[in-house]
């Protein structure tokens, strides 16, 4: 599936689900950054949207670690 992003009433895209991942992982996408299906809305914020990108094995352990 592609999603459309809306920034500061900008709309982006389309994503897939993988880039969107890879943007929230990096930082370039933000929580409160909105995203729907259509271009056109309804938007909704991009952290209760997505599941967020799972740590890797290693990521986790040194999280718990930390």
């Amino acid at each position: 599936m592609q999603y459309f992003i809306n920034r500061h009433e900008k709309v982006n895209g389309p994503f897939t689900e993988a880039q969107i991942n890879s943007g929230i992982k990096s930082g370039n996408l933000k929580d409160t950054d909105r995203i729907s299906p259509s271009k056109d809305g309804p938007w909704q914020p991009l952290g209760q949207t997505l599941a967020k990108p799972q740590a890797s094995a290693g990521e986790a352990k040194v999280a718990q670690e930390g």
